[in-house]
């Protein structure tokens, strides 16, 4: 969840919003991330559920480097100064509306699923003295 920024934050303005989330979250498929949007303000009228938004290509700002030195690198954040896309969580979020976005989550992919992926042999074993002199198999890395 991520709440919009003011002075002072009014971090209770996130908590009307979490059964909602929770909910959502509970009924998606397995590996989905749900990414949570909250304006400072209260929640009320029509803005009272979140709303399904599509994440903004680059929102408000972009983290840039300032400087580097050898032993330290001062980022600084730079206004995108883009125009947002009305239906992005960047814009509602900036109109008054808790937006709800959902992310796959990472999974590993296997081989066979990629269709220019080679597939590897399976590494040889190699034999090895056991503790009577008898021969058994190691995997080949170790």
């Amino acid at each position: 969840m991520s709440l919009a920024v003011t002075d002072p934050m009014p971090w209770d303005a996130v908590e009307p919003w979490l059964a909602e989330a929770l909910e959502l979250l509970a009924a998606a498929p397995p590996a989905t991330v749900l990414n949570v949007n909250v304006p400072a303000t209260p929640r009320k009228g029509e803005n009272g559920s979140l709303r399904w938004a599509t994440l903004d290509r680059f929102g408000s700002f972009r983290v840039s480097v300032a400087e580097r030195r050898e032993s330290l690198v001062q980022l600084e954040y730079r206004s995108t100064d883009a125009d947002l896309d009305p239906s992005s969580d960047t814009a509602l979020v900036d109109a008054g509306i808790a937006t709800v976005t959902a992310i796959e989550g990472i999974r590993a992919v296997p081989p066979e699923q990629i269709p220019f992926a080679e597939p590897r042999p399976a590494p040889e074993a190699r034999l090895a003295s056991g503790p009577r002199g008898e021969a058994r198999a190691e995997p080949a890395d170790g």
